[in-house]
């Protein structure tokens, strides 16, 4: 598909999820959403196969973009990736709580371009509340108080042993 149409120009199916948002954006009222299914659909009953219906995820950027832009897409989303990797192996609290996505993106990326889908969206919701109350004073007062109250029963304990 990326060597028979030119690009559409705009993040069609790199960021799919964005276009199920209840809300209008500028550049998906200048995309006719029907005709790029269209040249989908087309492309499919042309040169592939029904069976084999997903547009691979390391193409989804070319078609969008280019070859340029698309393979820039692609180095972000590598040194996002890596990031989050180093994040891991520290134990850093994003690390720890997104590098699992991003690396199971990475494992599909063959198949369709996860980062993009609608699935990634509750991932990145989840993460943010998760992030934010581990994050929060709240639950770092809670923790310390929590600390404490141990310490005083193991000393309390000791005492009375």
């Amino acid at each position: 598909m990326f060597q028979l149409h030119s690009p559409l120009g705009v993040p069609h199916f790199t960021v799919a999820a964005l276009e199920r948002l209840p809300i209008e954006l500028p550049w998906a009222s200048s995309l006719d959403t029907a005709a790029t299914d269209d040249i989908w659909r087309l492309y499919l009953y042309e040169y592939g196969s029904w069976e084999f219906n997903n547009l691979s995820g390391l193409f989804v950027p070319l078609v969008d973009f280019g070859l340029a832009i698309g393979l820039m897409v692609m180095c972000v989303i590598g040194i996002v990736v890596g990031g989050f990797y180093r994040s891991y192996a520290q134990r850093q609290l994003a690390g720890l709580i997104l590098y699992p996505t991003w690396y199971l993106g990475i494992l599909e990326i063959i198949r369709l371009f996860y980062f993009g889908e609608s699935r990634i969206v509750p991932v990145f919701l989840v993460a943010g509340i998760v992030g934010w109350a581990l994050k929060s004073r709240w639950i770092r007062d809670l923790r310390v108080g929590g600390a404490r109250r141990a310490d005083w029963e193991i000393r309390s304990r000791r005492r009375v042993a």
